[in-house]
């Protein structure tokens, strides 16, 4: 059942002490169910009221307060989707059921920074509010290829192996010039092989001697 309502006013106390009774009692007696529409025959089905303007131009006007009479209200979890204007910041607000949220367009021009500090997890907003954020930093003992505890881990030992480097990443200024490495650290040669500089490039050759006869005059 579809109930239309083209043209209403709400009835104030003065109207209904001076209506006829038989009148109210109808009006008391009818229960309506289904859609409202106003302005249009053919609600949407889906919709308990669909207001329509007849000449599109028209709009609908929510309750229009200032800041201070919005905060009268004094709405409560109940009240969730309580929409007004308020007429202070120009901006409609809805009630979450906790605070008075605004729906704004997103547009402003602001230029709010966000920066996030990593050793001490400050999360700062510049032109703008103030926020404070609460926890536990990242904490704990390394893993993997780390050793020793967050948030100042070091390289475990023989965790950086050669499949972890790629070829020609290390060049002579990764290394210092007065760092000495012993010969130990270097890999060994085959047997009968000496090391042996050419350039400053070192390698393991095998040598090679060739005896010849001497011959000594008396």
């Amino acid at each position: 059942m579809n109930v239309v309502i083209l043209n209403f006013r709400l009835f104030q106390k003065s109207d209904y002490e001076k209506a006829n009774p038989l009148i109210l009692l109808a009006f008391i007696g009818t229960t309506a169910v289904g859609q409202v529409g106003i302005g249009t025959n053919n609600p949407n089905p889906k919709a308990v009221l669909e207001l329509s303007s007849p000449g599109n131009n028209q709009g609908f006007l929510v309750p229009r307060l200032t800041s201070a009479q919005r905060s009268t209200i004094a709405p409560t979890t109940a009240d969730k989707g309580l929409l007004v204007f308020d007429t202070d910041t120009n901006k409609f607000h809805f009630w979450s059921g906790t605070a008075w949220v605004i729906i704004d367009d997103a547009t402003g021009a602001d230029n709010q920074t966000l920066t996030f500090t990593l050793g001490t997890g400050a999360l700062e907003i510049s032109n703008g509010n103030s926020v404070n954020i609460t926890g536990t930093l990242p904490g704990g003992t390394a893993g993997g290829d780390l050793t020793g505890t967050y948030p100042n881990p070091t390289v475990a030992n023989n965790a950086v192996t050669s499949a972890k480097i790629l070829d020609g990443t290390i060049a002579n200024a990764d290394i210092s010039t007065t760092a000495g490495i012993a010969v130990t650290k270097l890999a060994a040669g085959s047997a009968g092989q000496v090391l042996l500089t050419n350039a400053g490039v070192p390698t393991w050759t095998t040598p090679h001697f060739r005896l010849r006869e001497l011959r000594v005059a008396i």
